[in-house]
């Protein structure tokens, strides 16, 4: 079991190459001529995220916590953040907060199978 699910979550983190389909997705905005705010924020979100995993993989997860919540806030539409936050909290043994962030990831992109899949339903 716990082997299955550390695979799950390293599929998780290698989902990010996906973050780019996600990103498209959202409303672009302008932003002072110097790009869309859709840009910006989802080229900080990205970095967060990546940040994160890098975090996540070398078991500081509080640092990985941190980076997952930044970018959850900057592109509130993304799944992403969320699945990676429910591996974090199930790393920590924070169960409940773990399947909640699984949940959230399901709200807001119901074809985030492994969010299934680490939800347990």
């Amino acid at each position: 079991m716990k082997a299955h699910f550390y695979a799950a979550a390293i599929a998780a983190v290698m989902q990010v190459s996906s973050l780019s389909s996600v990103l498209a997705d959202i409303p672009k905005a302008p932003f002072g001529g110097i790009g869309t705010l859709h840009e910006v924020d989802g080229r900080r979100a990205r970095e967060l995220v990546e940040a994160g995993q890098r975090y996540f993989l070398a078991n500081e997860l509080d640092d990985a916590l941190r980076c997952f919540q930044e970018a959850s806030l900057l592109v509130p539409q993304m799944a992403t953040p969320h699945l990676l936050l429910g591996d974090v909290y199930f790393y920590k043994r924070q169960m409940d907060k773990a399947v909640e962030e699984y949940t959230e990831a399901i709200r807001r992109d119901p074809t985030q199978y492994l969010a299934y899949v680490n939800r347990g339903s």
